[in-house]
């Protein structure tokens, strides 16, 4: 299925294949392209009912063009 500017919105063949590691996230806006993948924190103990319940999502770029755009992006950010 294709949706707006013919972006795909489902991959047809991906329950015949082996899901990958990871789920990556791309970005893109205005000539902004990223690529990213996540990874989760959960922090605690169960018998610690503040921090049980608390977690943090952190994002990472998925390859060097990536990290490139978004170092650039934060140098302008800063600038």
């Amino acid at each position: 299925m294709v949706g707006p500017a013919g972006v795909p919105l489902f991959d047809d063949d991906a329950a015949e294949r082996t899901p990958p590691p990871m789920l990556p996230v791309a970005l893109a806006a205005h000539g902004f392209r990223a690529t990213l993948f996540s990874t989760l924190t959960t922090l605690g103990i169960p018998q610690d009912v503040t921090l049980q319940e608390m977690r943090i999502e952190c994002f990472f770029p998925a390859d060097d063009a990536s990290r490139d755009a978004l170092e650039a992006l934060s140098r302008n950010a800063a600038a």
